[in-house]
């Protein structure tokens, strides 16, 4: 497998990607579309290296609607992350970094075990939550920790899209997350031997 050619804020049409081996794109994409989410993919797994020897595999489906994929009553939702499923579903026309960094954080955060670690309780911390607040549960959008981590990725990443406030304590957090992982991450799944003889 060839090396990734090119890394820009916008994917070329000749690059060649690393880590599309974990990843399946499924629904009715447009070929541009395709292109953006492996981009997106390799991208988040370029700038967090300790996360390749975690992640496990995931699927993007791109659907006509968000809502009502979810199962209606949220309304406005470009993209969420299925944890159950291992699955982001993302709406056509919506399919931009922005949308696509902040769920493949989510899907990251959860096969790496970031939230139930040393750091994800650092993180807590750093932004104002209680030390025992559960990672993925609030009241609402704005009281669940796991969506700051992945706004921080989404900043971490450079995209201009960040909707929560993040320290630069949890921003610390999640770059010593990228260049060393968890401090108990979970033991590695067995198909990851056979991707890690590829790298």
């Amino acid at each position: 497998m060839l090396a990734l050619l090119a890394l820009g804020t916008a994917p070329a049409s000749a690059t060649v990607f690393l880590y599309s081996n974990v990843l399946t794109i499924a629904g009715e994409p447009t070929p541009e579309e395709s292109v953006e989410i492996d981009f997106e993919w390799n991208r988040i797994l370029l700038a967090l290296p300790a996360a390749r020897d975690c992640v496990v595999p995931l699927t993007v489906v791109v659907v006509d609607s968000a809502e009502e994929a979810w199962g209606g009553g949220v309304s406005g939702i470009a993209a969420f992350y299925r944890r159950s499923q291992q699955t982001v579903y993302v709406e056509h026309g919506k399919v931009r970094a922005e949308h696509l960094i902040h769920e493949f954080a989510h899907h990251i955060d959860f096969s790496c075990g970031f939230g139930e670690s040393a750091l994800g309780a650092a993180f807590l911390i750093a932004e104002g939550f209680a030390p025992d607040h559960e990672w993925a549960r609030g009241s609402g959008w704005r009281d669940v920790p796991a969506e700051y981590f992945a706004e921080a990725v989404v900043g971490t990443l450079g995209i201009d899209s960040v909707d929560l406030p993040v320290t630069a304590e949890a921003f610390a957090a999640v770059t010593r997350f990228a260049a060393d992982g968890v401090d108990e991450a979970p033991p590695p799944r067995p198909h990851l031997e056979a991707i890690a003889a590829l790298l």
